[in-house]
Parts: C-alpha cells; structure tokens; sequence
C-alpha cells in the first residue's frame, strides 16, 4: 500500500474518531442539563470561555491603536513627500 495513502486513510480514521467523541459529548452535556443546569454551563463554559474587560482596558487599547495609525500616516505621508521630492514613480 502507498505510504501516503496509508498515512491520509489513517488520519481520516482519527478524524472520524474525534468527531465522533464530539458528538457524544455534546450529546451527553445535553442530557445531562435536564437534571442538573448548572453543571452542563459550566462544561460548557469551560470550552469556551468567555473574556471580560473593564472599560479602563478598552479605551486603553483604543488609544493605543489611535497611536498606531497616527505614526503609520506620519511614516507614509514622508515617503511620498521623497518620492515627489526626488521624482520617484511607484512600480
């Protein structure tokens, strides 16, 4: 049998598995919440977490980004002022 063949069968087997896993998993979660809501949020949860910043943290990062954005304007609007200073064509 072709290596490669074998090694591309043998991860779709893998694959199949994992999704298999999955699927009861969710099922059991799922059946599980009937008798006991708060568990089955917090399995739930655990995989995908959510994440919480206070309002400090957002404008912080907002005014970093601001920052970013001024000095990438400033750095462009100097290039183009060389290139028509020297005469230099883009391409």
């Amino acid at each position: 049998m072709n290596p490669l063949l074998y090694l591309w069968m043998y991860e779709s087997w893998i694959q199949d598995l994992r999704e298999d896993n999955e699927s009861k998993r969710t099922y059991a979660i799922l059946t599980g919440s009937f008798a006991n809501m708060e568990l089955a949020k917090k399995m739930i949860d655990k995989e995908n977490p959510t994440f919480q910043s206070s309002d400090e943290d957002f404008e912080e990062t907002y005014r970093m980004i601001e920052e970013d954005v001024a000095n990438k304007e400033s750095k462009t609007r100097r290039r183009a002022k060389k290139r028509k200073r020297y005469g230099v064509m883009n391409g």
